[in-house]
């Protein structure tokens, strides 16, 4: 009989990162649980209407705001800088894992926008665990905060998380 070594297949690979990934969302979905119950926030998401001078960009479905706004999101100045470093982190974890995966440009870029995916994906369902939020995919949320809030109905970054997923599997088939 022949033993079969999956440790260096992508599949493998692909299994390891999905571990780390959810992982990784459970923590950072217990983080906003915290801050929710320490520092409620001073932006209501059902009403939300930004003035004009505080957006960057806007879509439909999609608004990013310029940095100034932070403060509405989160009003003391020393927890937003915080929050702002938390996310520019894990990104750089999210970096670090595709980097070690991968042992291409491509394989390491695939890994990346795969763990990117499963991440996002885990951080809306444990927080609909621990909290019961959000109460539907039209919800509101403040998704990231780099380089000032983005605003959406959680379906979207949902919607994207699960096209990175599968356009990551496409890219790792053939490996």
């Amino acid at each position: 009989m022949v033993k079969r070594d999956f440790s260096g297949s992508a599949w493998f690979r692909l299994a390891v990162i999905t571990v780390f990934a959810l992982a990784m969302a459970y923590l950072e979905s217990a983080v906003v649980v915290y801050l929710r119950t320490i520092f409620p926030s001073t932006m209501n998401l059902a009403t939300f209407a930004p003035h004009p001078r505080t957006v960057w960009f806007s879509l439909p479905l999609f608004t990013l705001l310029r940095p100034e706004a932070l403060s509405s999101v989160l009003p003391q100045s020393r927890l937003a800088t915080i929050e702002v470093a938390r996310e520019a982190t894990t990104i750089v974890m999210l970096l670090c894992v595709a980097w070690l995966a991968g042992r291409s440009f491509k394989t390491r870029a695939a890994f990346f926008i795969y763990a990117f995916g499963i991440w996002d994906i885990g951080y809306y369902a444990f927080l609909y665990v621990l909290l019961g939020w959000p109460t539907s995919l039209g919800s509101l949320d403040v998704l990231f905060l780099i380089p000032g809030p983005w605003v959406a109905p959680v379906f979207v970054p949902m919607v994207i998380s699960a096209v990175m997923i599968l356009g990551a599997v496409m890219l790792l088939r053939g490996e």
